[in-house]
């Protein structure tokens, strides 16, 4: 997420405040371009929990040029790429590099892969409660997704798809179904430090102005701060005991996000769970992803994103990080049979 200026502000309130004029452009970028599904592209999914390092990931396939991926220079027509040209050409717009909002050293400018996927599924998908729980989209608004990539690889003139979004793993029973020869990439962290760094968001997202609380619907960022939404794997399940200002809470939201996601790496071949300290400590890491994806992929920009872990004084359940870690060791174990 990055500053807007005040013209900035009004063009997103103008082209992202309304649904119906989302869909609208959708519409009639899909008709101008009249493309149809590839269902063989071999595309990249990043789903994981926030803080697992999925931005330096993205950060580093990306610039291997062989992906397309939404940018800030899309923003606010990410839904028509077409129309982001004549946004970008707009004289005195910003294009220097600045650091993001989360103040975490990531420094982006209006070429920077970002999350943006999440306008379109804002845009088709509606949250019924303040908890997140995975779904199969259905047929029909995967198809409507599958041309939004179309509409993206048209615009960036390459044949595969990178897409990171958090949310992702809400999707993943229908986007494993329906893109069956792409990969889903599941970066995870020590559960302690991915904790910390979570709360520390939680409260540096928490007092924010009107229009990013906005902005961050849009967008479909409910991962800390004022506009979160908690992991459940079933609607069923019972809330959270513990305060979302304390550690518990977000060892308990790693706990669920990856206890799910463990049981599906077992199931699907097409899931690649990635650790967070391995990418940032062994070049083999990424000489396996880079075999695996069939593109040769330089870990330096992730080593140069790593951040050496938060000392956090807060308080936790060391019983709940004992089984947090656990887990965090049969992900490390998953993720080896699955280099091999």
């Amino acid at each position: 997420m990055i500053r807007h200026s005040f013209t900035d502000q009004l063009l997103h309130r103008f082209a992202l405040q309304s649904r119906a004029f989302r869909r609208f452009c959708f519409t009639r970028e899909c008709e101008r371009n009249g493309l149809k599904f590839e269902p063989q592209r071999e595309n990249l999914f990043v789903a994981g929990v926030a803080r697992s390092g999925s931005t330096a990931l993205l950060n580093s396939l990306y610039a291997s040029e062989a992906f397309a991926s939404t940018c800030y220079r899309h923003m606010p027509f990410v839904m028509a790429p077409s129309l982001s040209k004549l946004v970008a050409a707009i004289p005195g717009k910003a294009t220097n590099e600045i650091e993001r909002r989360h103040g975490d050293g990531i420094r982006v400018d209006l070429d920077s892969p970002e999350a943006l996927d999440g306008v379109f599924w804002s845009t088709y998908l509606h949250r019924d409660d303040d908890r997140a729980t995975p779904h199969d989209p259905g047929e029909q608004l995967l198809s409507r997704y599958a041309m939004f990539i179309e509409n993206l690889l048209l615009h960036s003139a390459r044949n595969r798809y990178l897409s990171k979004m958090n949310q992702n793993i809400e999707l993943i029973p229908g986007l494993t179904r329906y893109f069956e020869n792409s990969l889903i990439l599941l970066p995870f962290r020590d559960p302690l430090q991915q904790a910390a760094s979570l709360l520390r968001q939680h409260h540096n997202f928490t007092h924010v102005s009107s229009y990013e609380t906005r902005y961050l619907c849009w967008l479909g960022h409910h991962e800390f701060g004022a506009t979160h939404t908690g992991f459940n794997e079933s609607p069923a399940q019972t809330p959270s005991k513990h305060s979302i200002d304390g550690l518990d809470y977000w060892l308990e939201q790693w706990q669920n996000a990856y206890s799910y996601l463990s049981r599906l790496v077992d199931r699907h071949a097409n899931l690649l769970p990635l650790c967070y300290e391995r990418l940032a400590a062994s070049p083999d890491a990424w000489r396996e992803l880079s075999q695996r994806i069939g593109v040769d992929i330089s870990g330096d920009l992730f080593s140069n994103h790593n951040n050496p872990g938060i000392e956090s004084t807060a308080a936790f359940d060391v019983a709940l990080l004992d089984s947090c870690r656990i887990l965090y060791a049969r992900l490390g174990e998953q993720a080896r049979e699955r280099s091999c």
